[in-house]
């Protein structure tokens, strides 16, 4: 899919020519310039091609730590002897083709900080799409891989923030792995066929076909499929091997797999990653958002007026309210921020009927404040 980058004209002049490459000449070329790259940076890797791939249309580096201060872009370019650089989300160089006239190999090369990340990005950018496949498998159980790390999305917080509904769990593949029941040592000896990766995939302790039947797609799920032949041929095989398996584990000796619930899932999570203070941090902040936006509706429906006035009243009870000894008043003088949380901090019987009594004051002080804010913006 790569080696696209400098089919257009650029800097670099007319289009270039890459042609996919067989992996005899991909290997010569990945291990010049390996060689090359780790004599700028501490660590230098090339994420794991998927099994019994052919062909290749480039060559994706991953590296960090550089060894001296550089301009990274340029340096690289330099010692890879590249004819064009361009740089985007990664530093992407044009170097020639081994034996082929006019033909150039396109390099990417991904920088990142730190030997963690460095470790859990390599994992996560290895054997093409297998991480993919994993994330859409355990999607409804509330786990995500991302570039940061293993997540849990709480359930009751993704509804309404999907980032802040997410609990880091961990950065380490092998505890990634072995959390997600995945053979580590196997992962790590590396798959000969795609077969016996799928195969893989699926003996982790969390898959069940019930699950995979039951995937809820993304809106970008349907384009994976055509873009990502991997994705495809893993769901035609999972669909034939459902068919085989549950005829083979028909009748009263059966052995039937734990079909695990989102909930078993989070309790399994947090004991396992030691994360229970974190949720529960989470849970409160979350118990937090719920009674305030409530109270807020409540305020809302309250008001007397409607247009233009309850907005800028709303606004005004934000910014000119404070509380002391658990009472509100009305500020000489408009917060510096937004405080909508004072409502969390008064006996919420007495909100309204202190809202109503006050509102007409707050909503005058912030019509004037909004009146002489446009006016010294216009100078």
């Amino acid at each position: 899919m790569g080696g696209l980058t400098f089919a257009k004209p650029g800097p670099w002049g007319s289009p270039l020519k890459v042609p996919r490459m067989p992996k005899h000449i991909y290997d010569q070329v990945r291990v010049q310039r390996h060689a090359e790259l780790a004599k700028l940076f501490h660590r230098v890797a090339v994420p794991r091609d998927a099994p019994e791939k052919q062909d290749f249309g480039d060559i994706d580096f991953l590296v960090e730590g550089p060894r001296t201060n550089f301009s990274i872009g340029e340096r690289i370019r330099q010692e890879i002897s590249a004819v064009a650089y361009k740089k985007e989300a990664s530093h992407h160089y044009a170097v020639v083709y081994p034996g082929m006239t006019d033909s150039y190999v396109q390099v990417d090369v991904e920088v990142v900080s730190g030997e963690e990340i460095f470790e859990w990005t390599n994992f996560m950018k290895s054997d093409s799409d297998l991480h993919q496949i994993i994330g859409i498998l355990h999607r409804s159980l509330g786990l995500v891989c991302t570039d940061k790390g293993l997540h849990l999305r709480v359930q009751e917080i993704q509804t309404y923030n999907d980032a802040k509904s997410r609990l880091f769990l961990t950065r380490d593949p092998d505890a990634m792995m072995r959390f997600y029941g995945l053979d580590s040592e196997k992962y790590h000896e590396g798959f000969a066929t795609e077969a016996e990766l799928f195969d893989w995939i699926r003996g982790g302790r969390f898959f069940s076909y019930d699950i995979f039947r039951g995937r809820v797609d993304k809106a970008n799920d349907p384009q994976r499929v055509q873009k990502r032949p991997m994705y495809n041929r893993f769901v035609e095989r999972l669909t034939t091997a459902a068919e085989e398996d549950e005829e083979a584990t028909q009748g009263p000796d059966a052995e039937i797999k734990k079909q695990w619930t989102r909930e078993e899932v989070l309790r399994d999570a947090l004991k396992t990653f030691h994360k229970e203070d974190e949720y529960t941090a989470m849970m409160s902040e979350h118990t937090d958002y719920i009674n305030e936006t409530a109270i807020w509706k409540d305020i809302r429906q309250a008001l007397p007026i409607e247009g233009k006035s309850i907005e800028t009243a709303m606004k005004g009870l934000k910014r000119w309210v404070d509380v002391k000894d658990g009472a509100p008043y009305v500020l000489s003088e408009a917060l510096a921020d937004n405080d909508p949380k004072w409502v969390l901090r008064v006996e919420r019987d007495e909100i309204l009927p202190w809202v109503l009594q006050n509102y007409e004051e707050i909503k005058g002080k912030e019509k004037k404040r909004a009146t002489a804010a446009k006016a010294k913006a216009k100078g």
